[in-house]
């Protein structure tokens, strides 16, 4: 891991600062986090432990997967789960993460690997007939994601251009 000043309790969400460093904690059951001017909440479901993550508004329904917008990312649009975005988010986030290495990064890779882990101990506590449950983590974890990468991105003394690959 990263070292921080905050480490949060089970049942609550990190807070993040402008520049993405910890500062504080808030309980999931209360809503967790609050989310910066000009966005709101969206996919929490506390008996879930999922925060849910801050978006510009859009919120897709369960079933539901979300696209982002390949520069952005921002969700642009909702599609049936298992339907294909415009953009492949996969691509995205390899192109995504192969940046944050060659960046040196080592804060934000490990934000998105605590993500991942997140998703893994979740889909662990889920029976086999949980697939619905198990769509549901996956799709809010893939949002979480996309947040910190769409931090990333709007950090212009991090990112000053964008990989002509990430362009299409």
């Amino acid at each position: 891991g990263y070292c921080t000043s905050v480490c949060c309790p089970d049942g609550s969400e990190t807070c993040f600062d402008e520049n993405y460093n910890a500062e504080s904690c808030a309980p999931i059951s209360d809503g967790g986090c609050e989310c910066d001017k000009g966005y709101e909440k969206c996919g929490a479901d506390p008996s879930m432990n999922l925060p849910g993550f801050c978006t510009t508004g859009l919120c897709c329904l369960p079933g539901e997967d979300y696209c982002f917008d390949p520069v952005t990312w921002e969700a642009t649009s909702c599609v049936p789960m298992g339907e294909m975005c415009p953009f492949h988010y996969e691509d995205q986030k390899r192109a995504m993460i192969a940046l944050m290495h060659q960046k040196g990064m080592k804060k934000e890779v490990s934000q998105q690997l605590a993500i991942k882990k997140k998703e893994a101990s979740l889909l662990a506590l889920l029976s086999e007939n949980d697939g619905a449950k198990a769509d549901t983590i996956k799709i809010k974890m893939k949002a979480e994601e996309a947040a910190l990468f769409r931090k990333i991105k709007s950090d212009e003394k991090k990112i000053t251009s964008v990989p002509a690959f990430m362009m299409y």
